[in-house]
């Protein structure tokens, strides 16, 4: 199938926020309107359905490559995107003991790819050392 078929699964399986019109990095359908979307909503919902299947071993950036702090004692599973417009997005699920949160973090038009990197993985990291802090208390 193609992409609304992508879509339309997905929305089947209650993702019903996250919309494919484009192939991913297709820059000129980018420049015609042609956008993907999704929403933090279904990202959660995302990371939920991937940690219940064990998929989540398979996300495997290592954050720290793009300067993110990542929490002590933590496992952290990532997987980046950065898109076309400047977006700079990262998915993952932090997991301590038995505490395992997902996180979600979205960005868009913030500059070109190094600017939006630049911006978000200040904040990143602080998000991330955050939800860290709430589910160990430290």
């Amino acid at each position: 199938g193609g992409l609304s078929d992508v879509t339309e699964a997905l929305s089947n399986q209650g993702y019903t926020q996250t919309i494919f019109n484009r192939k991913f990095g297709d820059v000129a359908a980018s420049e015609a309107g042609y956008e993907n979307y999704t929403s933090a909503v279904d990202s959660a919902k995302i990371l939920r359905d991937i940690y219940a299947n064990n998929g989540y071993k398979n996300m495997n950036w290592d954050l720290t490559k793009d300067g993110i702090t990542l929490p002590k004692n933590a496992k952290v599973y990532a997987h980046r995107g950065q898109g076309i417009g400047g977006a700079y997005n990262i998915f993952a699920i932090i997991e301590e003991d038995e505490t395992k949160y997902g996180v979600a973090v979205m960005s868009a038009h913030t500059g070109t790819n190094n600017e939006a990197q630049g911006i978000s993985v200040p904040m990143i990291s602080d998000i991330l050392l955050e939800v860290h802090r709430g589910m160990t208390g430290y």
